[in-house]
C-alpha cells in the first residue's frame, strides 16, 4: 500500500516537473491580439503580423496564427464566384509547413457599402473612406480562424516570424477583397525527435 502511494506521488512529481519545464520554455514569442485592419488583394502578399524571439539550440517550432477574416467579392453587375484569403508564415525568410493555407472563402458580394473597397488603394481599412457604420458592417461579416504552422530544426539565435496574406482567385473575373480584423501569433518550441522517442 505504502509502495503504491510512493509510486503515485513520484509519478505526480515527474508530471508536475515536466509541465513546469514546458510552461517555462514553451512560449517564446507572442503578439497579443490586436486590430490588424488590413485590406488584401490578389496583387501582392501583405504583412499582417510579426514577432521576434530567441531560441536556444536546434529544435522545432509550432506557430499558431489566429485572425478574423472576411472576403468581399464582385459588384452589382459582376458577382465573383471563386476566391479565398490565403495566409503563409515564414521564419527569417524560410517558409513553414504546410505552406499556403486558405483562411476564409467567399462570403458575399461587394455591393454597397462594400463597393468602396473596389476603389481603395491603401492596404489599411481605415484609409478606404468608409464611415464608422460601414466599418461596423464589414466587422460583422468577419469570422475568426486559426491554423498551426511548423518549421523543423530551426537554428539557434534570434528569429523573426512574419505572417502574410493575400487573395487567391479562381477563373471567374471580377474584383475580390480580403479584410483582416483582429489577429495574433504565438510560437512554441518543441522537440519532435524527442517526442517521437
Amino acid at each position: 500500500m505504502h509502495k503504491a502511494i510512493a509510486v503515485c506521488l513520484l509519478a505526480l512529481l515527474f508530471a508536475v516537473a515536466g509541465w513546469a519545464q514546458s510552461e517555462n520554455a514553451a512560449e517564446l514569442a507572442t503578439q497579443q491580439a490586436k486590430a490588424v485592419n488590413k485590406v488584401l488583394t490578389p496583387a501582392q502578399w501583405t504583412t499582417l503580423l510579426s514577432a521576434d524571439f530567441k531560441k536556444p539550440g536546434k529544435k522545432d517550432l509550432f506557430i499558431l496564427v489566429s485572425m478574423e477574416c472576411g472576403l468581399f467579392t464582385g459588384n452589382a453587375s459582376d458577382a465573383f464566384a471563386d476566391a479565398a484569403v490565403v495566409v503563409r508564415v515564414s521564419v527569417d525568410g524560410h517558409g513553414t509547413r504546410p505552406g499556403v493555407v486558405s483562411f476564409c472563402g467567399k462570403s458575399n458580394g461587394s455591393e454597397a457599402p462594400f463597393a468602396l473597397l473596389a476603389n481603395c488603394t491603401s492596404s489599411s481599412l481605415n484609409s478606404c473612406g468608409l464611415t464608422a457604420e460601414e466599418q461596423q458592417q464589414i466587422s460583422r461579416s468577419l469570422r475568426s480562424h486559426d491554423f498551426n504552422f511548423v518549421l523543423i530544426n530551426i537554428p539557434k539565435g534570434i528569429q523573426h516570424i512574419t505572417v502574410q496574406g493575400k487573395v487567391a482567385t479562381g477563373a471567374t473575373s471580377g474584383p475580390a477583397f480580403g479584410v483582416i480584423g483582429k489577429g495574433s501569433v504565438e510560437a512554441m518550441v518543441v522537440n519532435l525527435k524527442e517526442e517521437a522517442e
